[in-house]
Parts: structure tokens; C-alpha cells; sequence
């Protein structure tokens, strides 16, 4: 007979339901786990009933499992057997009864097994849990904590290039931080293997800017990491959440995706201009939510032609932001700045303060960096265009022992996130422009494509060898 329990988990994330899938009687090796453990029945009906006490030896949980998606109608399934007489998947979409979807017969012994469901539902919450045992009827088993996978709704022209979101902080007493804020597009990486787990999961960012942010008053976009997600149904949610006590009050948000309109909250009534987001109280617009709002569905998003010479600074400043979080922040009241040096070179500078670094304190001080384009070949002898920063510097004579350390993971991070953009420049045809094309520099400091024989296509970015640092310091993710 199955039994399924829901429990509600509160996760440091965002607090939501998570459906914890009991099939048959559970049992632990670890007697400590096995007393902590009961069994509530999912229906209004039914009873409490306690954990069966053993279960036949050699019969051991999955370990190690993790889902994947290939397209929206499919999702794999990857674990590491153990040791069972049988094995059985079931699955549950948008929280639909339990179904069985295949059962094994005894499985190779702790090695990784795999599945492919080739019938799972688009657009949707596919969940799955992996049930072993004895394989005699007893009816003792177990179940493995749940996998869910959000899949793609199929609108495969929706492929993003650039995140923002819009905040509002109202003007009313108090209404400002100082602290962080973290934005979340995805559940994250760090929930324990023991819950459930949503994938596509990790996207997040920390917001900073050379303004002073979230202040009272003010209406301000920021420019989202782009990690995880390369069309618009990989965000799955949207949400809000900082630490400390300094609680800022959210009149509005509103998230773009190449610049259009995707979704937008208004958290002002008629009692309150706003929501107080602290510590205790994070915002979040769940997948139903953002996937049945109008701006979601009408969509529409512009063919990419190039970065503007705005969008590149914020982009490269918004990194250095997420990535300083917890060692330094970006310099208040200074400027992110570009400046052209040809079309294959880019001079860029960021103000950026370092915290308590080694014993000097906070150091205070402007990276320097070139962005250069290049032709090179690559593996295959192929011609390519090779992106890569070079010549970095900064204001501070404490460069290698202090900046170093933090400045050249984010670096690698700017690197990586550019060369991946550019790689989807839509092509150019206008009149007589010769068929070939590459990527090059504009003069007001973003990327498009000219005209030309050397190639479109961007290989993998590197960092070479610099006035101040060496290459092999630098590479170093």
C-alpha cells in the first residue's frame, strides 16, 4: 500500500511547500534517523503510523540522485545503486497522484543507473523518487527524497541575453538599506541532498552598483547573472531575500529579459505603499504565478545584434558586484567606464573597494583591463575570434599581494560570460556587406558585429599575460 506524506520545509531561500513522497514502509539503518521518522497519510483520512522498524538485509537506499532535461518533454534520471532486488520510478506532475513509470529487476551493484522519461509533461513540475526493495511483497521499501524538474514550455525563440530587474523602494520613513540583497531565478544549489530538489536550479544574484543602492525614494535596474539560464522557462521563480536586520520595504519589481517587460509584482495597497524584505520575510513570485502573468505569455523578444556600450559596463559592473559579495563591494559614487581603442580593443576600469585585506584593511582602488578580440584558429584549424583580457592594472601598488586574489576569479567570470553572449550574434545582411563577419568593438564601448572575412564565431575566452600579473595566476577560476 502507498503512503504519501507532505510536510512543509523551511528553507533559507524562501518558504514553500515541499512534498515529501513516503511509498510503502520506510526504514533506515540509521537508528537515529529511524526515531525521528513517521509517516502521515497525504488524504484528510488515515492515521499517523510508525516507520517499519527493519527492512531485509541487503536492500540500501539510492544515493547521488539527480535529474536532467534534454528537451521539455524529457527528463533523465541518474542515481547510484546500492544494492536491491528491485527497483521502481514513479512520478508525479504539478502534484497529480503517484504513478509508477518503470521497475527494474535487481540493478549492478553500486554503480550508477539511468533512466529516460520520454513522456514527461512541458511546461510543468515533473517529480520522481526512486523506490527499492526485497521484491518478496512484504511491503518494505525505500524511498529516496524527491527530484523535481521544472521543464521548458517550448518556446525556443525566447533565448536571453541579458536579466534585469527593477526595484522601487517607495519613498517613506525608513524605507532603505544598506544591507545586500540577493535575487534568486532558480531555487538554489545548497539544499541538502536529504529534501526535495527543483532543478533547473543556482541562478542568483548579489546587487551592487557604483550608486548607493536601495535607497529610499529611488526606482533603480539591475543587471541579473546569467548563469543557468539560456532561455526565458529556465527562470522559475523569482525571489527576494537578505540578511541582517535592516529591512528594506519593496514598492515594485519588475523583471526584463532583453529589455522587455517578462513580469512585474506590485507589492503597494491600499493599507501599506510596500513590503518589508528582511531576514525573516523574503518576496518571491513562484512558477505558477510568473507563467500565467500576460507580459510572460506575450513575450516578444527583439533579434540580438550586438551589446550597447551601456549594457557591456553594466554587465561587467553588475559581476564585479555579485562576485565581491562578502570580500568587498563596488566603490560608491564612482563610475564604470569603457573606452575605445579600436575596434579589436576595449580599455575598461571599476572602482571597487576590497574588505580587510591581508592587514592593510580595506583597500580602495580602480581595476584596469583591456578586452581585446582577436583571430586565431581553433582545434580543428578552424578560423575563430579569441576574446581575452589582458594588460591588468590597478591604482593601488597592492595589486598582486591583495587585489589579485579576488580580482582574478571575476575577471575569468566577465571573460566567460561575454565570449558565451557573443557567440549567439545574430547575422548581418545589409546590401553589399561582404558574407563574412566578426565580432568587433564600437566606438561608445559595446560589441557588434562588422563586416569583413574574418570569422563570426568566439572561442572560449582566455586571460593572457598582463603588465602586473602572469597568465597562469590569472586562469586560475
Amino acid at each position: 500500500m502507498a503512503t504519501i506524506s507532505k510536510s512543509f520545509f523551511n528553507s533559507a531561500a524562501f518558504n514553500s511547500k515541499v512534498m515529501v513522497l513516503i511509498v510503502g514502509l520506510i526504514a533506515f539503518n540509521n537508528a537515529t534517523a529511524l526515531q525521528k521518522t513517521t509517516v502521515l497519510n497525504s488524504a484528510a483520512t488515515g492515521q499517523f503510523i510508525s516507520v517499519g522498524p527493519t527492512i531485509d538485509p541487503g536492500v540500501y537506499p539510492v544515493q547521488d540522485f539527480t535529474l536532467g532535461s534534454p528537451s521539455p518533454t524529457t527528463v533523465g534520471l541518474r542515481w547510484f545503486n546500492q544494492q536491491a532486488p528491485q527497483t521502481q520510478v514513479i512520478r508525479s506532475i504539478n502534484g497529480s497522484a503517484w504513478q509508477t513509470i518503470q521497475t527494474f529487476a535487481a540493478l549492478p551493484d553500486n554503480k550508477y543507473a539511468s533512466f529516460l522519461d520520454e513522456n514527461a509533461s512541458a511546461n510543468a513540475e515533473n517529480c520522481y523518487a526512486i523506490i527499492v526493495s526485497d521484491a518478496t511483497g512484504s511491503g518494505a521499501s525505500l524511498t529516496s527524497p524527491q527530484r523535481c524538474y521544472i521543464t521548458r514550455d517550448g518556446r525556443d525563440e525566447l533565448v536571453v541575453h541579458r536579466l534585469q530587474l527593477r526595484i522601487r523602494v517607495p519613498d517613506v520613513k525608513n524605507a532603505g538599506t544598506d544591507n545586500g540583497v540577493e535575487v534568486l531565478l532558480q531555487t538554489p544549489t545548497g539544499l541538502v541532498t536529504t529534501v526535495t530538489n527543483w532543478y533547473p536550479r543556482g541562478n542568483h544574484t548579489w546587487l551592487d552598483s557604483t550608486d548607493d543602492d536601495l535607497e529610499r525614494g529611488t526606482n533603480k535596474t539591475y543587471d541579473l547573472m546569467l548563469n543557468n539560464i539560456s532561455q526565458a522557462s529556465d527562470i522559475t521563480l523569482i525571489s527576494l531575500r537578505k540578511p541582517g536586520n535592516d529591512s528594506v520595504c519593496i514598492a515594485e519589481f519588475e523583471l526584463l529579459i532583453d529589455g522587455q517587460s517578462a513580469f512585474q509584482k506590485n507589492f503597494g495597497t491600499s493599507q501599506a505603499p510596500c513590503q518589508w524584505l528582511n531576514s525573516n520575510n523574503q518576496l518571491t513570485a513562484f512558477r505558477s504565478e510568473i507563467r500565467s502573468s500576460s507580459a510572460w505569455n506575450n513575450l516578444d523578444l527583439p533579434f540580438f545584434f550586438g551589446i550597447d556600450g551601456d549594457w557591456l559596463r553594466s554587465r561587467i559592473e553588475a559581476t564585479f558586484g555579485h562576485s565581491l559579495h562578502g570580500k568587498g563591494e563596488l566603490r560608491n559614487g564612482s563610475t564604470t567606464t569603457s573606452r575605445f581603442v579600436s575596434e579589436s580593443k576595449l580599455a575598461m576600469s571599476v572602482p571597487i573597494i576590497v574588505h580587510d585585506a591581508s592587514i592593510l584593511g580595506d583597500v580602495d582602488s580602480t581595476v584596469h583591463f583591456d578586452l581585446v578580440l582577436s583571430p586565431t584558429e581553433d582545434a580543428n584549424g578552424d578560423p575563430v575570434t579569441k576574446l581575452s583580457i589582458e594588460n591588468i592594472d590597478a591604482d593601488s601598488f597592492d595589486l598582486a599581494a591583495v587585489l589579485l586574489p579576488v580580482v582574478s576569479p571575476i575577471l575569468y567570470g566577465v571573460s566567460t560570460t561575454i565570449e558565451g553572449q557573443v557567440q549567439q550574434f545574430a547575422p548581418v545582411i545589409i546590401g553589399d556587406v561582404p558574407a563574412g563577419t566578426h565580432p568587433c568593438f564600437s566606438p561608445e564601448g559595446g560589441i557588434r558585429v562588422c563586416s569583413g572575412s574574418s570569422p563570426r564565431q568566439v572561442e572560449a575566452a582566455v586571460l593572457t599575460k598582463g603588465r602586473s600579473i602572469t597568465a597562469d595566476r590569472l586562469t586560475q577560476p
